[in-house]
């Protein structure tokens, strides 16, 4: 009874503090940026952590799998739903090349430059099998931004040239080619079937998952497609969650992933999926808050190794952020004489970072997970202090040039 009553303070820490937060406007731009990123829940959960007071140990964090499941699968079905074709053809299809080549890019370069960590410390990393979902991981992580942090900093400066709507729209995109290569690397990785490695075995595990998440998408239409008052509409909400969660457990497959092709699928059949979105998009602040106590409990402590990854990754991160922007801006003909900036600007992380640290940890536990999880914390409270800062110098540095 007690773990239970701590697990429901903590969800009503996580709505209120989310609330709060996201309210804060006055605040001087630094202080308000690393608040708005969301570093205050993740301090929270280390200092209630196995790492701090234990407050929040093992057992309790138990308690919280099933809740984490469902967590993930609100943040993919509600990332899903704001891929509507319809919608998306009003805005010019540069701004999405943009965001993928750069995306694509991202991931090649980051894979490619941490892939050395299977030699650098071979002692955590037995063989090249067991580092390789680890890497790839960590590089899908690294090509996606956040909409949040980007958003926030253009709304408080009010910009509207060009560098503020091709952030905004890159921002809002990215995400889609990060999760899909992650749910492609959950597939090939399966702890099940890791042994083999079978590349038959892993496209036959991404098909299904797409198959299943189409299917669960165009489910979800038929019953929105019926006339339900507000409460049925409610019950349909928290069934798509809870069900999309549920198969995704009996498969073994990321909820992320699963919801999100679910999400797809849904906002492209239904006429109303905009009633389903608002509902669960008023969830996705204080899930949020409570992802980022989990991700603070789950820190591993102050281990050089830990640090001196986790500054490794945010150098390679911003590197491949970088030359992927430039490329992209160059490959779509977009003309930007801050390409360099744009680069550092991409570099904030936020729900979807931490949705994918977490999904990882749910299917790897084991140590490299944990190091993942620690590796995530030290580059989300680097990038919450650089990002805003260079945005809003790049934003600054447009009006100048005007």
């Amino acid at each position: 009874m007690e773990s239970v009553i701590f697990v429901l303070a903590l969800v009503l820490i996580s709505y209120v503090g989310a609330e709060w937060l996201f309210r804060m406007r006055k605040l001087p731009f630094v202080v308000s940026s690393l608040f708005h990123s969301g570093m205050g829940f993740v301090i929270i959960g280390i200092i209630i952590g196995p790492h701090g007071f234990g407050w929040l140990d093992t057992a309790r964090v138990d308690l919280l799998v099933s809740i984490e499941s469902l967590a993930l699968s609100l943040i993919g079905i509600v990332f899903g739903l704001q891929f509507r074709l319809r919608s998306m053809r009003l805005i010019a299809y540069a701004n999405y090349r943009v965001a993928v080549v750069q995306s694509v890019i991202v991931f090649v370069l980051a894979f490619l430059l941490i892939l050395p960590i299977r030699w650098i410390f071979p002692e955590e990393f037995l063989s090249v099998r067991e580092a390789l979902p680890f890497i790839f991981a960590l590089a899908a992580i690294a090509s996606v931004t956040s909409p949040t942090a980007a958003a926030a900093v253009v709304r408080r400066m009010n910009a509207h040239g060009t560098a503020a709507r091709l952030l905004r729209y890159v921002t809002a995109t990215d995400a889609f080619v990060g999760v899909s290569i992650f749910g492609l690397t959950l597939s090939f990785f399966r702890l099940d079937g890791m042994a083999e490695g079978a590349l038959i075995d892993g496209l036959m595990w991404f098909g299904l998952t797409l198959g299943v998440g189409a299917l669960l998408g165009f489910i979800y239409h038929v019953f929105l497609a019926m006339r339900l008052s507000s409460n049925e509409r409610l019950v349909v909400a928290s069934g798509t969650v809870v069900l999309t969660a549920g198969v995704a457990s009996l498969l073994s497959i990321s909820p992320l992933f699963l919801s999100m092709i679910a999400g797809v699928v849904l906002t492209n059949f239904s006429e109303t999926q905009d009633r389903l979105f608002r509902l669960l998009a008023s969830a996705k602040k204080p899930i949020f808050g409570l992802m980022l106590i989990l991700l603070g409990a789950k820190w591993v402590g102050f281990h050089p190794m830990i640090l001196i990854l986790g500054f490794a990754y945010v150098a390679i991160r911003i590197f491949s952020k970088i030359i992927g922007s430039r490329f992209a801006l160059r490959m779509s003909g977009i003309g930007m004489p801050g390409s360099i900036s744009f680069g550092f600007s991409l570099t904030g992380q936020g729900g979807m970072t931490v949705a994918m640290a977490l999904d990882f940890m749910s299917r790897y536990d084991a140590w490299s997970s944990q190091v993942l999880i620690s590796i995530i914390i030290v580059s989300f409270f680097a990038n919450a202090l650089l990002s805003p800062y260079m945005i809003r110098r790049m934003l600054l540095a447009e009006e100048g040039a005007e």
